[in-house]
């Protein structure tokens, strides 16, 4: 890991309160203020752990505790209770690529897998998704469809690009190709490459076209993640900052294939690199729109309205998010996370 990273890790407190030895999987999750959704969060990772235990295989959960509350710190380490290896750490880090790479640091398993804290982990994702990388060894990332969750409310399942061309294609369109808390990845190469960048927002847009650089990216046809959608959450409260972040991703990218040298974020605010900021503030719009979308009933007129004018704005992602937005009906909330895939 970089000079940073060694910097980072001794500002950082662990407690290892459970043995991993032997982890094929490690599940990555970083922890928030947030603790509304993270009971049932921590509860689908422990059942899905004990689902992959019962295949043969062996997983740790890792948490990172990034700015948490005495709430969401006690939430956490009631997890203890349930005799699984789990590790935590506090992580000082400004961003949160800056705690991703603490988490990292502790992570054993050949296979890291990302969760987030207020999403449903569905059945078997973990066993299919290690079982597609070890028979594919070109494969550094496979990630998988969610279930969109507003309100408690299954709205619709995702379509996101299966095969690694039109995944990347579509990050460098700005689309969101991977959900990066339904990702397993390997851990091997998320090291050799420095782990994740400290730029702020949209880490896993730098990070997945950085790694479609050294493999093959893919998404299962599979719903793996129940994705809540709420006013709480990182995305909903920065787009603009997130949109500006996958603008510089992108860009790099673009610099690395012709042999450039990087921007920062920084670089972003000159008055030469305006394209970037009026094309963040667009696609920001129009993705706030699309989540008021979400919101209501599944033919409102409303609902048609936000979607058209979000359209408008963004017409590279629109007719995806049509077919996701309408097209699939809602579908009540199952009482168990590993039921949703019954709904997809």
């Amino acid at each position: 890991m970089s000079g940073a990273q060694s910097e980072l890790d001794q500002d950082c407190d662990s407690l290892v309160p459970g043995s991993s030895r032997g982890a094929n999987v490690s599940v990555l999750v970083p922890v928030t203020g947030n603790a509304s959704y993270l009971p049932d969060s921590l509860k689908s990772v422990s059942d899905e752990m004990c689902r992959f235990s019962a295949s043969g295989g062996v997983a740790e959960l890792v948490i990172i505790l990034h700015a948490p509350t005495s709430i969401t710190e006690l939430i956490c380490r009631s997890h203890l209770a349930r005799g699984q290896a789990v590790k935590f750490r506090h992580s000082k880090a400004k961003t949160l690529g800056g705690a991703l790479n603490a988490g990292l640091a502790l992570c054993e398993g050949e296979f890291v897998a990302r969760h987030d804290s207020d999403d449903l982990m569905l059945a078997d994702r973990l066993i299919i998704q290690q079982s597609l990388l070890r028979d594919n060894p070109d494969l550094v990332v496979v990630g998988g469809q969610i279930l969109r969750i507003v309100k408690n409310v299954a709205r619709s399942k995702s379509y996101l690009p299966l095969g690694h061309r039109d995944i990347v294609g579509l990050l460098l369109k700005g689309g969101h190709a991977i959900n990066h808390g339904s990702a397993m990845l390997r851990r091997a190469t998320l090291e050799n490459m420095g782990g994740y960048w400290d730029e702020g927002l949209s880490e896993d847009t730098d990070l997945f076209l950085r790694l479609s650089e050294r493999g093959q990216l893919c998404n299962v046809d599979r719903a793996v993640t129940g994705y809540r959608f709420h006013d709480d959450s990182t995305t909903a409260q920065h787009l603009y900052h997130s949109r500006l972040g996958i603008e510089l991703a992108r860009e790099n990218h673009r610099r690395r294939q012709k042999g450039r040298g990087e921007l920062v974020k920084s670089d972003l605010y000159a008055d030469s690199n305006r394209v970037f900021r009026e094309r963040a503030r667009r696609t920001s719009t129009a993705q706030l729109l699309y989540r008021k979308s979400l919101g209501r009933r599944t033919f409102s007129v409303f609902r048609l309205l936000y979607l058209a004018r979000a359209a408008a704005l963004d017409p590279s992602t629109a007719w995806r998010r049509i077919r996701g937005g309408i097209c699939t009906p809602s579908t009540p909330l199952p009482s168990q996370a590993s039921d949703l895939t019954t709904h997809s």
